[in-house]
């Protein structure tokens, strides 16, 4: 997560270990929309994704969603990557 105060076991660890976690888990800090906004994020970096040439996919882009989460960890650091690859 990007915030700084946030750490890999704010969000993963609970009793039994380390989990993955879906969206839910940001409304249990936050309101409800949370769950709606981390889908909306998905959205909007699988579309940009979807609109980049090929040639444009490069290793960085590969490097920041080769976790899983696609940008769940800083969607806005993704989003803006993406946004400016696509308009090389």
């Amino acid at each position: 997560m990007w915030d700084v105060d946030v750490t890999c076991a704010d969000c993963h660890l609970v009793t039994s270990g380390m989990v993955r976690r879906g969206s839910d888990l940001c409304a249990e800090c936050h309101d409800e929309s949370y769950s709606d906004m981390v889908l909306e994020w998905r959205q909007d970096i699988e579309s940009l994704l979807r609109e980049l040439p090929e040639n444009q996919f490069s290793e960085s882009i590969k490097w920041l969603t080769s976790e899983g989460s696609l940008g769940g960890h800083n969607p806005q650091a993704v989003l803006d990557y993406l946004e400016s690859a696509s308009q090389r």
